[in-house]
């Protein structure tokens, strides 16, 4: 089967810095005062009735492609292993096979996560560009982790990784790094392993796709009822 193959683009990847994402926290944040977020000026601008009807969909966050032809027939190589059935897509379960053939070792929680975050339109599925950013990602990921990880202890504490998300293109507050070491960190050691660096980075990328759904003008910040902070939070879990 000849899978379609990713478009060249220059430059390299890792998250695109979007204007607004990320910086508004002084903006919206009082700390002697309750979160009346509804007072910003954001917040005044109601989402489009019409984008409110339409189905979520989940944007992938964009990557520069690979860049030669070697690591092309690499990459279709392992989809190909792990699409057996010829579909030109793959699941978490597959694409965890697909990464094995490279030796690339993730985990079951991690593919899920990595599936979820390029899979736009949520039928549990990516094809073969989807996989190839997702590889992009990895490899950032990995990267940006070895580079912080100075005394190669193999693992990240909580300013190492904040310094890491921002490389990553996550402009989080130090606190809202703290509250997701908590989340990930399952040992309680203060520190996050490659793995765990790795599902962080993958859940604020699905986390903040679905925010930019939410936000289509990239203002920073988006109004928001109960009822559609369920629709947001309920493509956080499926």
């Amino acid at each position: 089967m000849q899978y379609p193959q990713p478009p060249q683009q220059p430059g390299y990847g890792g998250y695109p810095q979007q204007q607004g994402y990320g910086q508004g926290y002084a903006y919206a944040y009082n700390a002697n005062a309750p979160p009346q977020f509804a007072q910003t000026q954001y917040m005044q601008q109601p989402i489009p009735q019409q984008q409110m009807q339409q189905p979520m969909q989940r944007q992938a966050p964009q990557f520069a492609q690979v860049a030669n032809p070697q690591e092309q027939q690499k990459l279709t190589q392992w989809f190909q292993f792990a699409d057996t059935d010829r579909s030109g897509a793959i699941d978490s379960k597959e694409l965890v096979q697909a990464l094995a053939r490279g030796n690339a070792t993730i985990s079951p929680r991690t593919a899920t996560l990595l599936i979820r975050m390029y899979d736009t339109d949520r039928d549990g599925n990516i094809n073969f560009v989807e996989f190839c950013q997702l590889w992009t990602f990895i490899q950032q990921s990995q990267r940006v982790f070895h580079s912080l990880d100075l005394d190669r202890s193999g693992g990240l504490d909580a300013n190492e990784v904040h310094s890491g998300l921002m490389q990553q293109g996550f402009c989080l507050s130090p606190v809202s790094t703290q509250s997701m070491m908590k989340i990930f960190d399952s040992a309680n050691t203060g520190q996050l392993t490659y793995g765990q660096f790795l599902d962080l980075c993958a859940w604020l990328g699905l986390a903040r796709s679905v925010f930019s759904w939410l936000d289509p003008q990239q203002r920073g910040a988006v109004p928001m009822d109960f009822s559609l902070w369920i629709t947001a939070a309920s493509s956080m879990m499926s």
